[in-house]
Order: structure tokens, then C-alpha cells, then sequence
């Protein structure tokens, strides 16, 4: 039982749960708009996400509130700094031998790793976070620009359709921002103004429902063979159950499913 609940932690505290399922959905979004490099996109989600996020954890390691997180991490301090360092140069590896425009790719990537950056380490004693109304736009565009625009920008010429879907990612990372805010409204700093500060648990709940409607909406016209796919409607009816089960005393482990509902809408992506 110990060994399983250490598997546990380390899949959730090191960041893996997060990886994975974003490197599944970044994956399956690839198949589903026909690029043959799907796996390799995969890939490079989730080093990527795995490195970036590590990397947070780290910067921030000290001021961690929740006493196990920090405990967990204060003692495999070596290995996130292993799965750090690893995860980078394979995300570095991975996007040399994807890049097919170069110039347009660039411009693309290297802002959001500024963004994403920036949005944890101060840059002239300000972070991106604190920024009022900042905090969860920041995290839906740098999370649809690394695992949706960058396989479309790099593979294709843009059409309308691949607008709506770019669109369509960045209404569903919104709502699934909503239940870390909600979980983080007492320790967020007040001037960051989250929804869940202004408005409420309730109201955000509300909210994250109808950017998860958007989000299905917008799929639902342009892929119409996703309209009544019965995985499609589980895992978007599984994503809206956590939705509305948010609240600021659910453990990690509960916002690791959170994250792990993003490879249930990659499942349906890819068995649509």
C-alpha cells in the first residue's frame, strides 16, 4: 500500500499525470487534423509540459503551502531537477526535427516560453499571475499555442475551420483553469482578480460549464462525426462532473483528474 501511494505522489506531484494527458490530447488532436507526425508532437507535449511545469515547482519550491506537497518535494528535490533537465532537451530535440516553418513556429514558441516563464519568475519584480484578470488567459493561450497551434501553424496553411479549433482550445483550457482557481481563491494574492475572487465558486462553475458547451460546440459543427460520439459525450459529462465538484478543500489528487480528463477527451479523439 506505501509503494502504491508513493507511485501515486510521484505521478502527481512530479508532474506526470499532467504530462501525460496533455501529451495524449496534443497527440490525438494531431491524428484527428491528419498529420502523420502525431507521435512525435505527443512527445514533445509532454516534455515540454512535464519540464516547464517542474521547473515551476522548483522556482516556487520554498513557498508552497500545502505542507506534504512541499515535504515530497523538499525531499526528491534531485529527481525533479533529473526530470527537468531531461524533459528539456528532449522537448528541444523533439522541435528541431518537427519544425517545418521555421520563421512562423518561432514566433509562435518563443513568446509563450517568455509567457510561461515570466508568468512564475518575476521579470522587474512582477510576475504575470499577480497581474489582475491575467492569471487563467495566460495559461489557456500558452497551453493551446504549444499543444494545438503549433502542430497547425507548422503543418498547414491556417483555414477558418483551424481558427474555430484553436478557438475552441482556448475556451476549454479556460474552464478547466477554473476549478485550480477556485481551489487557490483564499491563497491567490487578492489583486490577481480571478473569476472565482470576483464572482464566486458558484458563478466560475457556471462559467467553466459554458466555455465546456463553446468548446463542444465548435467541435460538433466542424467535426460532425464528434457530434454523438459516445466517448466524446463521457468525457466532456466526466470534465463537467469535476467542474461542479470544485472546491477549495479537494485534495492533488483530485485536480490530477482534472488534468487526467484531458486524455479522456484525446481517447475520443482518437476512437471518434
Amino acid at each position: 500500500m506505501i509503494l502504491i501511494q508513493n507511485l501515486i505522489k510521484t505521478l502527481v506531484y512530479g508532474n506526470l499525470i499532467v504530462a501525460f494527458s496533455g501529451a495524449l490530447l496534443s497527440s490525438s488532436f494531431a491524428k484527428l487534423v491528419s498529420i502523420d507526425s502525431y507521435i512525435e508532437y505527443g512527445l514533445y507535449t509532454f516534455f515540454a509540459i512535464l519540464g516547464l511545469y517542474n521547473y515551476h515547482r522548483l522556482s516556487k519550491m520554498n513557498a508552497l503551502i500545502n505542507a506534504d506537497l512541499k515535504n515530497w518535494c523538499l525531499k526528491h528535490k534531485t529527481l525533479l531537477y533529473a526530470l527537468t533537465i531531461f524533459s528539456f532537451i528532449g522537448a528541444l530535440f523533439l522541435v528541431q526535427l518537427l519544425i517545418i516553418d521555421i520563421e512562423t513556429v518561432v514566433l509562435l514558441l518563443i513568446p509563450t516560453v517568455i509567457l510561461s516563464s515570466w508568468y512564475i519568475i518575476p521579470i522587474f519584480n512582477i510576475r504575470l499571475r499577480d497581474i489582475p484578470f491575467v492569471k487563467a488567459p495566460i495559461v489557456a493561450l500558452s497551453w493551446t499555442s504549444v499543444l494545438i497551434a503549433f502542430p497547425l501553424i507548422n503543418q498547414y496553411s491556417l483555414t477558418v475551420n483551424d481558427y474555430f479549433r484553436i478557438l475552441a482550445f482556448v475556451l476549454y483550457f479556460l474552464a478547466l483553469t477554473i476549478p485550480f482557481d477556485i481551489r487557490d481563491k483564499h491563497v491567490d494574492i487578492k489583486n490577481q482578480r480571478t473569476l472565482p475572487q470576483l464572482a464566486g465558486t458558484t458563478i466560475s462553475k457556471a462559467g467553466a460549464l459554458l466555455f465546456l458547451l463553446g468548446f463542444y460546440s465548435i467541435f460538433a459543427i466542424i467535426n460532425e462525426e464528434l457530434r454523438f460520439s459516445p466517448p466524446f459525450l463521457v468525457a466532456l459529462s466526466f470534465t463537467s462532473v469535476l467542474l461542479l465538484l470544485s472546491n477549495e478543500r479537494r485534495s492533488y489528487l483530485f485536480f490530477a483528474l482534472v488534468d487526467f480528463s484531458m486524455a479522456m477527451i484525446a481517447l475520443a479523439f482518437f476512437y471518434k
